[in-house]
């Protein structure tokens, strides 16, 4: 599972933000497909109020920290001494 896909079923089980009731009815392309989610996400052009940062913060938080871990863990293994 991405992370884009892992983050959005956290954030939709914490804030009112979900596949099937986003900004414009639901959303043209499922999250599996991954093509151009970023400029999909951009173009739909809309904003979230206090109530959903305010909800989604701690989940964000968490989702950071677990992002700088996975990168730890790759790059401790890409730099690891070559053993002979």
């Amino acid at each position: 599972m991405s992370l884009y896909c892992e983050g959005q079923r956290i954030l939709s089980t914490t804030t009112f933000l979900t596949p099937n009731n986003g900004p414009n009815g639901a959303y043209e392309t499922p999250c599996a497909d991954g093509n151009n989610v970023g400029e999909r996400m951009f173009n739909l052009h809309f904003s979230v109020g206090a109530i959903y940062q305010e909800a989604a913060a701690p989940v964000v938080e968490k989702q950071v920290a677990r992002a700088g871990i996975r990168l730890a863990m790759i790059l401790n293994d890409a730099l690891k001494p070559a053993q002979n």
